[in-house]
């Protein structure tokens, strides 16, 4: 498969007959969080510099200041880069045949779990505190007949919704 090749129906991988249903990723509100966070910092520090910036002392430390503040933006630069890389490159990808977790873990190292929907045995969710049944995100455990026991997907948006699609695509494989 091309590398160039554009469709939202494919991956690599993909088996002959095998049909994509359905490709999420955790929830948007764990990606939305710590870019806030990020934000807020950056916030606080340009603040912070405009704050000293009124000290007479300021104008000598200056240089000096502004390449401890350059490196700090650059960090939270990479940070923010860092954890839209990993929110997007995570994928549960639910298929007609079979279900494919890409987990990349970092830069270097990266893990592809998958799942026969015939060694399916039990699929249950776990939606836990107030802030999860408002976002309506929460966790899925399946349990599986194959060499690993379970598969947990955590964070994931509506996992009712998820577990259905998966139910109904075991039913129709079996």
């Amino acid at each position: 498969m091309s590398i160039f090749t554009f469709s939202k129906n494919t991956f690599e991988g993909q088996l002959p007959g095998e049909e994509t249903i359905l490709v999420t990723r955790k929830h948007w509100i764990f990606l939305v969080l710590p870019l806030f966070l990020i934000f807020f910092l950056g916030a606080i520090i340009l603040a912070f510099t405009f704050w000293i910036s009124s000290f007479s002392w300021y104008e000598r430390f200056s240089p000096i200041w502004q390449f401890i503040l350059s490196l700090i933006f650059l960090i939270l630069w990479n940070l923010g880069f860092w954890w839209i890389m990993i929110y997007s490159l995570n994928t549960i990808i639910i298929t007609n045949k079979r279900i494919i977790e890409n987990k990349q873990l970092g830069l270097f190292k990266h893990i592809v779990n998958e799942l026969q929907l015939k060694d399916i045995q039990d699929i249950s969710v776990k939606i836990i505190g107030p802030f999860a049944h408002l976002m309506n995100y929460g966790d899925i455990e399946v349990q599986s007949a194959g060499t690993v026991a379970k598969f947990f997907f955590n964070q994931l948006p509506w996992p009712e919704k998820i577990k259905n699609v998966i139910m109904e695509q075991k039913i129709k494989e079996s």
